[in-house]
């Protein structure tokens, strides 16, 4: 039984929140996929604290972490985590020397977005490759794009890591294999392979080192999040306190 003296914030409920628990799924994720990870702590770490699950997650040598955004990064950043920081969503134009102003890596997922980072110089950058999410990155197999795009990287010694996301990992093996061909198929396309390539979320990484590639984006696993094939134990617990206690007749 947990008892937390009452205080302003605990006196009606809070979450208990358990980092060792967190470091813990993640070591168990490494040794079920046997390479770094890039850990996920978009939204403030899943509402838990972007800044304390990456300092925890640190004795885990991850490769880096990935965010969702500008701010996300930013945050990292000024607190002191040295890591590369790997912001997921895809970058707009507009907004490539913002993205270099906070030290973070951008997901470039469109031909006007590569034309506008290489611009910039050779910042490192990872390219995000649709394979069946439909939702950003270059299509597995528009071959006119991934054309023009390969002329493009020819020269980019920036060019650090290719990437996709997994659409159905947790449910459907042959559409993960079918994602996992495109994105081989794509690269080859592409010209050449770069130094990290990487697709495995959390329930992909249940299928052990199949998906795991160079490197790993876990992410509800690491929280607590059970998935086939993984070993996770709870990292947050919802409590309440109790305002009363009742007595009742037998059927009342």
């Amino acid at each position: 039984m947990v008892h937390n003296p009452v205080t302003p914030d605990t006196a009606r409920a809070w979450v208990d929140f358990d980092l060792d628990a967190v470091v813990r799924n993640a070591r168990s994720f490494a040794a079920r996929t046997g390479v770094p990870m890039l850990p996920m702590v978009k939204a403030d770490g899943y509402g838990l604290g972007a800044v304390a699950v990456a300092r925890a997650l640190a004795e885990v040598e991850p490769w880096g972490y990935g965010v969702a955004t500008i701010d996300e990064a930013r945050e990292l950043h000024v607190n002191g985590v040295l890591r590369p920081i790997l912001i997921c969503s895809p970058m707009l134009p507009d907004l490539a020397e913002a993205t270099a102003s906070v030290a973070a890596r951008p997901t470039v997922g469109n031909l006007e977005g590569l034309r506008a980072w290489l611009a910039l110089g050779d910042r490192p950058f990872h390219l995000e490759v649709d394979t069946g999410m439909s939702r950003s990155g270059l299509r597995w197999d528009d071959v006119t794009q991934l054309m023009e795009a390969r002329n493009l990287l020819a020269s980019a010694a920036g060019w650090e890591g290719v990437y996709t996301h997994f659409h159905s990992a947790e449910r459907d093996d042959l559409a993960t294999a079918d994602q996992w061909r495109r994105l081989q198929q794509a690269i080859t396309t592409l010209g050449r392979r770069p130094p990290l390539v990487h697709a495995a979320n959390s329930a992909a990484g249940g299928a052990g080192p199949s998906y795991a590639a160079d490197l790993t984006r876990p992410g509800i696993h690491l929280y607590g999040g059970r998935l086939s094939g993984l070993d996770s134990v709870p990292v947050a617990a919802v409590r309440a306190r109790v305002v009363g206690v009742r007595r009742l007749p037998a059927g009342g």
